[in-house]
């Protein structure tokens, strides 16, 4: 049985297709977040490799909900029209988080309650090994919008967002197939 909805803080959305063994994994490392329970809304986007089956017992935190497809922009959209959580996080289905991003990014806005927006660090594994992201993929501080608007400087797996401020804003761009 799924908690009450106003017991969330945080609701994650994770779209995927086709990724069966990797959505499991992105799934696992929310539920092993540390100081937050947030829910966990998996939306597919089309797929055909049992991801629905593979996700089945990972708890009451977890709702699937399948669509037909329409890209990785509406499935996020999809989650975040679902989501119940004062904020809004996005994880992508080949993405994994560290136990205490949510925890570290939750302090932030509780110390500094102006920011609606924010965003962490990434660590980039190819092949099994770590690789340094290249200069031009520096996470920004302050105000990204114009830098952005150049190249995708912001990604969806590092942010968390107020889902009030998501919501008037539009969600993502269903027009654009990234960022």
């Amino acid at each position: 049985m799924r908690a009450p909805p106003s017991t969330w803080t945080v609701s994650v959305v994770i779209p995927t297709r086709d990724r069966r063994e990797l959505v499991v994994e992105a799934a696992r490392s929310v539920l092993a977040q540390r100081g937050c329970r947030p829910e966990i809304i998996v939306v597919d986007d089309g797929s055909r490799d049992g991801s629905d089956a593979a996700l089945q017992g990972l708890g009451d935190r977890l709702s699937y909900v399948r669509q037909e497809p329409r890209g990785v922009s509406a499935a996020r959209n999809h989650g975040a029209g679902m989501a119940c959580g004062t904020w809004l996080a996005f994880l992508d289905s080949d993405d994994l988080w560290q136990p205490d991003k949510l925890a570290v990014q939750l302090e932030l806005h509780r110390s500094r309650p102006d920011l609606a927006v924010s965003q962490t660090g990434e660590i980039w594994i190819r092949n099994g090994r770590r690789v340094n992201a290249c200069l031009h993929h520096a996470k920004p501080q302050g105000d990204v919008f114009l830098p952005s608007l150049e190249r995708c400087l912001i990604s969806p797996s590092a942010v968390l967002i107020r889902r009030d401020v998501f919501l008037e804003l539009g969600g993502f761009d269903e027009s654009l197939d990234v960022c």
